[in-house]
């Protein structure tokens, strides 16, 4: 790839990357990290769509459950509490078009739900 650099041309060698694909707790903390911050800046939502408080309480125990490797939680639990935390999001009387963080929130619980059920069907 040449790039103009100041009137000179500067040649830029081409890396290939490998990128890891994230795993299912990733998913529930970056969609648990978008809820907290969509009740943060804007608090009066809880009081339109008290289930924004739910899907923020289930997607917590979906982390725990998924996490927790010494407890040894039953696979099936894993996917019920993400499914949970799903059911809760999509369950929420507020206009996705209006809140356009729902849709990544949801992106990211659906992922991390279709990665636990792929991982307990193994």
């Amino acid at each position: 790839m040449i790039t103009p650099v100041r009137g000179h041309a500067l040649e830029l060698p081409l890396l290939p990357l490998t990128v890891s694909e994230e795993g299912p707790v990733e998913h529930l903390r970056n969609a648990l990290q978008i809820l907290t911050a969509l009740r943060t800046a804007h608090p009066a939502l809880t009081v339109v769509a008290p289930e924004l408080s739910t899907t923020i309480r289930r997607t917590e125990t979906a982390v725990l459950f998924v996490e927790a490797r010494q407890f040894h939680v039953p696979g099936l639990v894993k996917v019920l509490a993400a499914e949970l935390a799903l059911e809760a999001l999509l369950t929420m009387r507020a206009d996705w078009e209006v809140i356009t963080e729902l849709r990544g929130a949801a992106y990211r619980l659906i992922r991390a739900w279709m990665q636990i059920k792929e991982e307990v069907a193994r």
